[in-house]
């Protein structure tokens, strides 16, 4: 009784090591593409990020060029939204650059 149970142990033992390989390169492709999908949120986030500086770069500009009080008021508001998302967008970035 206690060979026939050591002889299960080590064949369960063998079939585990021989599906290992397997399950280690599904492993290994799963982890590539969760890296792929992270490096191509990355990128949108640094492509976000550069539009949102030169929106905000444009609207000071415009602050500069005009007197009229409530035009500065309406273009502080969208800087200001501008300034709101660009630093979530840089949060984001942080938390997926962790990541990787």
């Amino acid at each position: 009784m206690a060979r026939l149970s050591t002889l299960e142990i080590a064949s369960t033992s063998n079939q585990a090591k021989e599906a290992s390989p397997v399950n280690n390169y599904q492993a290994q492709k799963e982890s590539q593409k969760e890296v792929r999908k992270l490096m191509r949120q990355i990128e949108s986030l640094e492509t976000e990020i550069e539009e949102l500086e030169s929106q905000s770069k444009d609207i000071s500009e415009q602050m500069l060029e005009t007197n009229d009080a409530g035009k500065l008021m309406e273009l502080q508001a969208e800087l200001d939204k501008i300034s709101h998302r660009q630093e979530e967008a840089m949060l984001e970035w942080e938390e997926l650059s962790e990541q990787v």
